[in-house]
């Protein structure tokens, strides 16, 4: 059944660019035994492990250093130069990923599950379509490359503190793990907490008269499993900090953590209310945002050719007054639900202060109230844009934001976490406004 709906469709545009880019999934029935016309290495730019050790040449694409032929032009000008040649070393591909993350005291043992896949090359037949003045087909001999699936499940002894272990992938791989473990002492986090990595190494021998495909292991992945949970890492880099920005992506995102990062590889973490038991790499990492919808606020009118055949600007405070009362509404709300933590409640009433400001009334002078009906349009331009001046300045948009917050500004006591930030300007808004009949705003 073909995709409907906006999210079928960028379900099926990301797993079109999973497999154009690095290969089946584990997950991917379809294509788990896939036959290639051409060596991998070639069909596919990431998500493989070449042999550690091997020559530069195996562990290089040959043909990362082409250049594009240039494109002859007869105009001359200043910048029409030819750029200067990228640098001569190669880009190597990795030979191994790996995943640390944090764990507690009571987990003594991890179940991971290696996934990837071996290519062989045979030997197939190729039909050409006959021409005009051929009228049979003819059978040409080509190399063809099948992919085998391989998944092990490995059930691993966490060592000792500051030990390593290294452990064979069964089934004569010529894969290893290895695992290192360390105690972590930090005030933000639980006490015994320890910090494990483990990686995934392709120890494989190169042998320079065979082809290298054999050799390198492709759709390399890593899933971790401990029913014991992973411990959340907090996002620290904004604590009492004197940039304003980062103050502020702090108070913002102090809910965001992450359970677990990647080497060579991202990860993603499964987990459902703060709680987390599975990891995984990921070799195109994705991220859902979640839609931000406006509050149904009634009696509010926002449309422009509503507002502007108001009959007086009476008329068109009482349209957009709503508004103003549930900002302050929210703005209390938020008042209760700002941090204890003593950096934080400093931002949160900076920001809770400036957003209170649009709503003060005490802060627009006379005759403010006594604007001309003929300057009513310039009223509801100026309410509006002072609106969004300073609700942008004063509070950070975030992707995280509640569907049902009003005006789709992040509250303090959200819950939901989202991994891009987005920080607000310090340029504080314009204090002073000229209205075309002379009024003046504060």
């Amino acid at each position: 059944m073909p995709a409907t709906t906006p999210a079928e469709v960028r379900s099926h545009l990301t797993d079109a660019l999973q497999l154009d880019l690095v290969g089946p999934t584990p997950n991917d029935t379809t294509y788990a035994c896939e036959v290639l016309t051409q060596p991998p290495s070639k069909w596919y730019l990431t998500g493989f492990l070449v042999p550690f050790g091997a020559p530069p040449e195996v562990r290089s694409d040959d043909t990362s250093n082409d250049e594009l032929d240039q494109i002859s032009n007869s105009d001359v000008a200043d910048d029409a130069g030819t750029p200067e040649t990228a640098s001569a070393r190669k880009a190597l591909f990795p030979s191994s990923i790996g995943l640390s993350f944090l764990i507690s005291s009571e987990t003594k043992e991890l179940d991971v599950t290696v996934n990837w896949g071996d290519y062989v090359s045979k030997v197939g037949e190729t039909e050409l379509e006959s021409t005009e003045t051929d009228s049979e087909s003819e059978q040409i001999s080509t190399e063809l490359w099948e992919r085998i699936p391989q998944a092990v499940d490995v059930h691993i002894i966490l060592p000792k503190d500051k030990q390593k272990k290294q452990l064979d992938v069964p089934g004569g791989s010529g894969l290893q793990l290895f695992v290192s473990c360390r105690a972590v002492r930090s005030q933000n986090l639980p006490k015994g907490t320890r910090s494990v990595s483990v990686f995934l190494v392709n120890y494989r021998t190169h042998n320079p008269n065979k082809k290298r495909d054999p050799s390198f292991a492709f759709q390399a992945s890593l899933n971790i499993r401990t029913t014991k949970g992973f411990v959340p890492r907090p996002d620290l880099r904004g604590q009492n900090s004197s940039d304003w920005d980062e103050a502020v992506a702090s108070l913002q995102y102090r809910n965001d953590c992450e359970f677990a990062v990647g080497h060579n590889v991202s990860a993603i973490a499964l987990h459902s209310d703060n709680k987390c038991q599975e990891i995984s790499t990921t070799w195109i990492p994705q991220a859902e945002v979640p839609r931000v919808e406006p509050a149904d606020i009634a009696g509010l009118e926002l449309s422009m050719e509503a507002l502007a055949d108001a009959a007086d600007a009476q008329t068109v405070r009482r349209m957009i007054n709503p508004m103003v009362t549930s900002y302050l509404k929210w703005i209390t709300d938020q008042q209760a639900a700002a941090p204890s933590e003593p950096q934080q409640t400093k931002v949160a009433t900076d920001l809770l202060n400036r957003a209170r400001k649009i709503c003060d009334t005490r802060s627009v002078k006379p005759p403010a109230y006594r604007i001309a009906l003929d300057s009513k349009h310039w009223m509801i331009h100026w309410f509006l844009r002072r609106f969004k001046l300073l609700t942008v300045r004063s509070l950070l948009p975030a992707d995280n934001a509640s569907p049902t917050t009003p005006f789709g500004f992040a509250s303090f006591d959200s819950t939901e976490t989202a991994k891009t930030r987005t920080c607000s300007p310090t340029t504080s808004h314009p204090k002073t406004f000229h209205p075309p009949n002379g009024d003046r705003f504060s």
